[in-house]
């Protein structure tokens, strides 16, 4: 279980300051419950602490310590998922000719699965082939497949297409489709949040002194995250 201890200074987010006006403050710590042991109602709690280096900034779920204030960064006993919810998750439906960015997300129908992009791409190859001018590293589309061109550059005098060029390789992309999919994408194994999802947000300080806003899923999302949906 999850326990929240408030400072009586820090009950809001935001509290009137004398003259008007509000100040922006940090408002509660989060605390895993480690024992019951002293008493009905009375808990022994450890702060959960943001490790500023494990706070990654492309993904969307990120970690938080279980550890006691002042213990080295090694000194862990448990991780937990949590949204950072300063990161701005660019999440849509995998479709070709979308283009992808690194890091964002996308919703692949066929499974209702997400994936992460890991590789900067348009899906499927967004420009179809023809004798011109080509650089290594380009991709094309060519008969319903993306190719991608390993070796030498080509010009309009190469009129040679993708399937009898060696120079291009097969460098298919959907999700769980083709020969490189792994290449751009990630599958995600948190759930996505869905409409209408409720969280419980905090403002939290990390271990150098950054404040980071914090929210942790609670309702149907809280429990899918450990429980497989059945169809």
């Amino acid at each position: 279980g999850m326990a929240l201890k408030i400072n009586p200074d820090r009950i809001a987010p935001f509290i009137p300051k004398v003259g008007g006006g509000f100040r922006d403050i940090d408002v509660a710590k989060l605390f895993q419950i480690e024992s019951s042991a002293t008493g009905p109602g009375i808990y022994n709690c450890l702060p959960i602490l943001i490790d500023s280096e494990e706070w990654n900034i492309e993904d969307k779920w990120d970690i938080l310590d279980i550890k006691q204030e002042g213990d080295p960064p090694e000194d862990v006993t448990e991780t937990e998922l949590v949204l950072n919810l300063d990161e701005q998750v660019n999440s849509t439906v995998w479709a070709l000719f979308e283009i992808f960015a690194a890091g964002d997300w996308c919703e692949y129908i066929p499974n209702g699965k997400y994936y992460k992009c890991l590789v900067a791409h348009c899906a499927g190859g967004c420009t179809p082939w023809s004798p011109d001018d080509w650089a290594v590293g380009i991709r094309c589309r060519y008969l319903g497949h993306a190719y991608i061109l390993e070796n030498s550059v080509k010009t309009s005098a190469d009129t040679t297409p993708p399937t009898g060029d060696v120079d291009w390789v097969l460098d298919d992309d959907e999700p769980t489709v083709g020969n490189h999919w792994t290449t751009y994408w990630e599958l995600v194994t948190e759930p996505a949040l869905s409409a209408g999802a409720r969280l419980l947000v905090f403002k939290m300080t990390d271990d150098d002194g950054n404040t980071r806003l914090v929210g942790k899923a609670f309702g149907i999302d809280f429990i899918r995250q450990f429980f497989e949906e059945c169809s």
